[in-house]
């Protein structure tokens, strides 16, 4: 009897076990079929997969340095410190040494450009200029402090040397809030691996507005430019269509990107180098879409641009081939018919 009541317990479990919730299990279950989609159309660049290597031996022995384990080189014992990785957020303070010497007059920091009006989830730059009157310095480094609900987009963004002693950055920076305060902005320069120097930029005074609040085809982007590479469509289910665009802007928001007109929609492969920005967008449209519109706002002419795009629907599926539900039918078979050539 004992083993009985056993028995029947543990087929109750591998009932239960074999039923997950149903919303559940379709949402992954869709999310997973998308991204398949998304890869074998738009896979990544060569560059994206050379750089994914397995770790040999050498790879395993730096690892044991750099974790500042002993390690044996030469018949010698040598051991790695690591550098502490600078806090670009924390207040810089001036070495002790440096404390009892005059104000020095071979820093010198300003604004060279800044807007004076910002939007909601714009991404803007601020260029610095730094005048070094002096060759005896190691490095000069920046520290953002004192902000609040502001994004600094590439804070480990280093000098680069213009003439006549002047050195020059841009920062991008990102808002989400009015409720917001622009960073007080640090400049240090280094002297035998201490800071000896430091001049501070107060925070800039920057006005914040929302853009099209009842803009119903405004895509929540504002960039300097905005353009679609690719767009490809195929059929979904019955009644559905899967249309991916592969967008490209210049100093924009493209995690952002959202159009009204479409519930199940997202944004995958974001590629970011601070200026431009691809990123690859599929929303899930009625079959007898025709187009896709939409428009962003341009912050260089300050106004919005319209873009369009064809639905053209290549490969029809007809529902005699297979249940074309996602949901119900194979997903390997929904994934051998779907991933026909465009």
């Amino acid at each position: 009897m004992k083993y009985l009541l056993l028995s029947i317990f543990f087929f109750q479990f591998l009932l239960s076990s074999s039923n997950p919730p149903l919303d559940e299990s379709k949402f992954f279950k869709q999310q997973s079929e998308i991204q398949a989609i998304i890869d074998e159309q738009f896979p990544p660049s060569k560059e994206v997969l050379t750089g994914i290597e397995e770790i040999d031996e050498e790879d395993s022995f730096l690892s044991e340095i750099l974790d500042n384990e002993a390690a044996q080189y030469l018949d010698a014992i040598t051991t790695l410190e690591v550098a502490i990785p600078i806090d670009h957020f924390e207040k810089a303070e001036i070495d002790a040494i440096f404390l009892e010497k005059e104000q020095s007059q071979s820093l010198y920091s300003s604004y060279e450009k800044s807007p004076k009006i910002i939007f909601k989830n714009q991404r803007f730059k601020i260029s610095l200029k730094t005048t070094i009157t002096t060759d005896e310095f190691d490095k000069i480094e920046t520290r953002f402090i004192n902000h609040e609900n502001v994004s600094i987009l590439n804070p480990d963004n280093e000098w680069s040397y213009g003439n006549k002693n002047n050195f020059y950055n841009t920062y991008f920076f990102k808002v989400k809030s009015s409720s917001f305060i622009m960073p007080s902005i640090q400049v240090l320069m280094y002297k035998n691996g201490k800071i000896f120097e430091i001049v501070t930029l107060k925070a800039k005074k920057i006005t914040y507005t929302d853009v099209a609040e009842d803009n119903e085809n405004f895509s929540n982007v504002i960039a300097k430019n905005l353009e679609i590479i690719t767009h490809k469509t195929k059929q979904y289910t019955n009644n559905q269509l899967l249309t991916i665009l592969e967008l490209k802007a210049e100093q924009g928001n493209l995690e952002d990107f959202n159009l009204k007109s479409f519930k199940e929609q997202g944004v995958n492969s974001i590629e970011d180098n601070s200026i431009n920005q691809t990123a690859i967008y599929y929303a899930i449209i009625p079959i007898y879409t025709k187009r896709i519109s939409f428009e962003y706002y341009n912050s260089e002419m300050n106004n919005f641009v319209k873009i369009q795009s064809q639905v053209v629907l290549k490969n029809e599926l007809v529902s005699t081939q297979t249940d074309l539900n996602p949901n119900n039918s194979n997903i390997l078979l929904y994934k051998k018919i779907l991933f026909g050539s465009f």
